[in-house]
């Protein structure tokens, strides 16, 4: 639990830097989450064939997961601040941040 610890506390950081503004398509999500899939498989001594779903989920969200969560907290924060210029960008990419929210709100 101490790697997984580390892994959240370091790697996430690094992989999801500036995921706030990123356009993926669903072969770079795909990408993405093999990644952290790998990163399990490597931790626990998995073979590249097993499942580590029932490993990941008692740990940490799968990395697009993630990914979408700091998107939407980030436009949390962007409606909620006093700054005009910020909130002007946000209704830029007020598409995005809608088709983000409907995968959630259903």
């Amino acid at each position: 639990m101490v790697v997984i610890r580390l892994t959240n506390s370091y790697c996430v950081p690094v992989l999801t830097y500036a995921c706030n503004i990123w356009q993926l398509s669903t072969t770079e999500y795909r990408s993405i989450n093999v990644l952290w899939n790998n990163t399990f498989r490597r931790i626990f001594s998995c073979c590249w064939r097993e499942s580590i779903a029932g490993l990941q989920y008692c740990s940490c969200l799968p990395m697009n997961y993630i990914i979408e969560q700091q998107t939407i907290m980030f436009y949390r924060r962007t409606l909620r601040t006093q700054n005009d210029i910020l909130r002007m960008l946000l209704t830029l990419k007020r598409d995005h941040m809608l088709s983000l929210l409907e995968k959630y709100i259903a």
